[in-house]
């Protein structure tokens, strides 16, 4: 019986995994759910203390998280995460009442951040992190701290007691309680150190050229791993005074070698994306007979060395990475089994082109049908 010739069809199409993306800080739901809580707030005069008001007034402080802010609030934890977390819950901790106040702020136009460090009250530092907030009002910086504003413990017990105190707080008084982890954040021209502060010594004659305003200024252009590296080293820079602070550097350590690795990561799975994309193109010329789009002897002969740059930088990046968060394990994980499956289809096309061009050209249809 003759024989007959069927058109093969060459399928094999490469998907790339989804890599984890970070959470932005501030979604369109959250943005409607914060101006829904703008729209009800009863305003007096002063608008920012009619937010910080209802803050303070909404929100209940819950000691059983205390521990949550030990060495300052979580990095990597989102804004979002957090500000939802508030609204949902109606109580929290100082991270609470400060990303929401902040949130609220930045929503109705205000410039604010969040500022993290710990705090003193009487002769020794707290053994706890603290978080407040810094928003510039009329041209000039003040300090604003919600969660001292909305009450006090008693017995491990949360007391509402609005305390107007904590409400626009000067730099400079602001300082005898409250220690930025970064001490750009104190605001102050230039700024103290531990020594300092904890002395009672309030001026400083040293470097008179510091601008805390440039300073800030350069650092919120920054992008979040770069920020918090620099940030890092000015807090080291100052010396490390209690346990507080070292928690802090040790947490924003990881952090960082966290992000490095995340970083490594994304470039990785960029690196997978042009594989992919280099691979597909090839197959879709394939199943053409490589007619259209057209590839020439030269391209195919390239093709395999291509494939092999993509995938042994891929291979190096990764073997580089000992990642100690498990997100980015299980990261590290799905771009290894990308890498396998990609380099099984791209072995497999190298033997199929080596057959390819060693066959006389008009003979090379061949390759593209089955005998039944």
């Amino acid at each position: 019986m003759k024989s007959t010739a069927h058109k093969r069809v060459f399928s094999g199409k490469l998907r790339l995994i989804i890599a984890f993306f970070l959470v932005p800080s501030c979604g369109h739901a959250q943005q409607a759910e914060l101006d829904s809580i703008l729209r009800k707030i009863e305003y007096k005069k002063d608008s920012i203390f009619s937010i910080f008001k209802w803050v303070t007034s909404t929100l209940e402080y819950d000691p059983t998280r205390l521990l949550l802010v030990s060495g300052g609030t979580a990095y990597g934890s989102t804004s979002q995460n957090i500000v939802r977390e508030a609204i949902n819950r109606r109580k929290g901790v100082c991270e609470h009442y400060a990303t929401l106040f902040n949130a609220l702020l930045r929503r109705a136009g205000y410039e604010s951040y969040v500022v993290e460090g710990y705090t003193r009250q009487g002769a020794g530092d707290d053994p706890f992190g603290h978080v407040w907030n810094a928003v510039k009002s009329g041209g000039t910086w003040y300090f604003y701290d919600p969660t001292w504003a909305a009450g006090y413990l008693q017995r491990s017990v949360f007391v509402k007691s609005f305390n107007p105190d904590w409400y626009k707080v000067p730099p400079l008084r602001f300082i005898e309680t409250h220690i930025p982890f970064d001490p750009i954040w104190q605001l102050l021209n230039p700024p103290l150190t531990h020594a300092q502060i904890r002395d009672g010594v309030f001026e400083n004659a040293a470097l008179t050229s510091f601008s805390y305003q440039d300073s800030i200024n350069v650092s919120v252009k920054m992008d979040e791993f770069r920020r918090i590296r620099a940030s890092l080293a000015r807090t080291r820079s100052m010396g490390i005074p209690n346990s507080v602070v070292e928690k802090y550097l040790a947490g924003g350590d990881r952090y960082i070698s966290n992000a490095g690795d995340y970083h490594v990561l994304n470039n990785t799975h960029q690196l997978l994306s042009n594989a992919t994309s280099a691979y597909n193109e090839y197959i879709f010329s394939k199943n053409n007979q490589f007619k259209s789009p057209r590839w020439t002897d030269e391209m195919l002969e390239s093709f395999s060395g291509k494939m092999k740059v993509y995938l042994d930088s891929a291979n190096r990046a990764l073997s580089a990475v000992s990642p100690g968060d498990f997100r980015n394990a299980q990261y590290q994980l799905q771009l290894k089994k990308q890498v396998a499956e990609i380099t099984e289809a791209a072995d497999k096309e190298a033997i199929f082109i080596k057959k390819y061009l060693a066959t006389w050209k008009p003979m090379r249809m061949q390759h593209f049908y089955k005998l039944k």
